[in-house]
């Protein structure tokens, strides 16, 4: 190299990529110890899938088994009890969080993709609910899984994605029947990228569906053999038929609980953009520079898919939405604002201060968490 050259600059990701992954490992010990550290209350679902758990079935009066048969896996090699389910919780969303930056690096770049976990780490069900362990936090983790594997399938066309997507899709629905809301997205998200043409999609949507049935079919003869318990269930909520005049205060109560899993993270972000780097840069409306042409759609499509469809379930069939039903899926909105002109001006600022800024924010979110704990434990 000769005195003009100047040395290339030393590529972000890779330098960032260990501190981002450890940060992700920190945050999942920080709120699955904390709840047991403050002695909060420990949430019912996690007793319930104990007490499943003895009584390994492929199928329960309430929900599908595959949660169960993951604790009950678990415990063939660790002690049974709350910490082993808080643990679970965590490992949960850690999968999410791997899958977030999986998919986040070839949709846009790779700063982007590290900023995308550190974003969706301040979501709240995935912070102060991180210790849940439930069938909506083995959706969460499946949904993510589909999500891959749909994206990997449509990128590179091989059987081997479409027969892995079958299979998530069938431990999503192992999870919970919500999965179908997943599902859809990934096949409008593929029916897309086809040219819309299904008939293009027919024959690896057969080995996909195949793969899906195969993981399923257990659970399905348990459910012909005990007359669906679980179907009617699920019925009381997706078939409620809530009055017209309900619907529209049900969808919008619905959505503004979603909304509020954001407050810490729209908080931090209205914060970052006070800086007069970020405002220039949004200024500029910067071009959309994403890695892969698929980014849109994907992006569009999974973000806000999921909740259009259960608001128009609500609606038309008037489902009564439960607001835990989102868990599973918003973490891919913070994906869909980091393409947005705003959003990459925010990613324009240091990897230092945007790190910063989310750790700090993590720590105001346990010291309030640990003080309401507190507060119910010493009765003040």
């Amino acid at each position: 190299m000769t005195k003009n050259e100047t040395a290339p600059a030393p590529d972000v990701t890779s330098r960032w990529l260990g501190i981002v992954a450890a940060y992700a490992l920190l945050h999942a010990l920080a709120w699955a110890i904390l709840p047991l550290a403050i002695h909060a209350v420990q949430p019912a679902d996690n007793y319930e899938q104990l007490r499943w758990a003895q009584h390994l079935a492929w199928g329960y009066d309430k929900h599908p088994p595959f949660p169960t048969i993951l604790l009950w896996l678990f415990e063939r090699v660790f002690p049974a009890g709350i910490p082993l389910t808080y643990a679970l919780g965590g490992l949960q969303v850690i999968t999410m969080l791997v899958a977030t930056w999986w998919i986040t690096r070839p949709l846009l770049d790779g700063k982007r993709a590290l900023l995308a976990v550190l974003f969706v780490s301040c979501v709240t069900y995935y912070a102060n609910r991180l210790h849940y362990y439930n069938h909506n936090t083995a959706l969460l983790m499946a949904c993510a899984l589909s999500a891959a594997c749909a994206f990997k399938a449509a990128q590179t066309g091989k059987w081997t994605w479409y027969s892995l997507l079958g299979i998530a899709w069938g431990l999503g629905l192992l999870s919970k029947y919500q999965m179908v809301i997943a599902i859809a997205c990934d096949l409008i998200f593929l029916w897309w990228v086809a040219g819309h043409e299904l008939r293009k999609l027919i024959a690896r949507l057969t080995i996909a569906s195949c793969a899906c049935a195969l993981v399923v079919a257990p659970h399905f003869f348990w459910l012909v053999d005990n007359h669906f318990p679980s179907f009617q269930y699920a019925a009381k909520f997706v078939a409620a038929n809530l009055p017209w005049g309900r619907r529209p205060a049900d969808i919008v109560g619905f959505l503004l609980d979603q909304a509020l899993r954001f407050g810490p993270l729209g908080g931090l972000l209205l914060i970052l953009g006070r800086f007069k780097s970020v405002r220039a840069a949004a200024a500029r409306a910067l071009p959309a520079r994403d890695a892969s042409p698929l980014a849109a759609p994907f992006l569009a499509i999974h973000a806000w898919g999921p909740l259009a469809l259960m608001s128009s379930l609500s609606l038309l069939f008037g489902t009564n939405l439960q607001m835990h039903w989102g868990t599973a899926f918003i973490w891919t909105i913070p994906i869909w604002f980091l393409r947005t002109p705003f959003g990459k001006a925010v990613a324009t600022l240091p990897m230092r201060t945007l790190f910063i800024a989310v750790v700090f924010l993590q720590f105001v979110m346990l010291f309030v968490f640990a003080e309401r704990g507190a507060s119910r434990l010493f009765g003040f």
